[in-house]
């Protein structure tokens, strides 16, 4: 799923992160960072003569409840996150889902627990 695209030094930088954690930075289409993180991992990766580290972070205030820390040659910058109204759209109906999917799951599996000790406590007590 894509969290962010950006224009940089004339270049489309986008990340994406999997639904397994696989998080992925591609520049002008082509991957040049990734690498397995749930909650932000740096990705080191050159334009030109520029270094860049890219830090994806979970915050709240984004939509899909993840932000992105640019660092242009070991200073933060200031860049738009371009992503469409769509894309927007679509990262937070998945979200959305993911979340009330755990939630079910959650509640199915805690009620199924709670079952099972209820049946040993009364055996227990029987």
């Amino acid at each position: 799923m894509k969290h962010a695209n950006y224009r940089i030094e004339n270049k489309n930088v986008e990340v994406y992160n999997s639904f397994f954690g696989v998080e992925s930075i591609l520049v002008n289409c082509k991957k040049v960072s990734e690498g397995f993180s749930w909650f932000g991992k740096d990705h080191h990766f050159k334009i030109g003569d520029n270094n860049y580290r890219l830090k994806p972070y979970l915050s709240f205030l984004y939509i899909g409840g993840v932000g992105v820390s640019i660092y242009k040659n070991g200073l933060l910058q200031k860049e738009e996150n371009i992503v469409s109204v769509s894309d927007k759209r679509k990262i937070f109906l998945r979200t959305a889902l993911s979340i009330a999917l755990c939630l079910a799951i959650g509640g199915f599996l805690g009620l199924e627990l709670g079952r099972v000790v209820y049946r040993v406590f009364e055996m227990a007590v029987n």
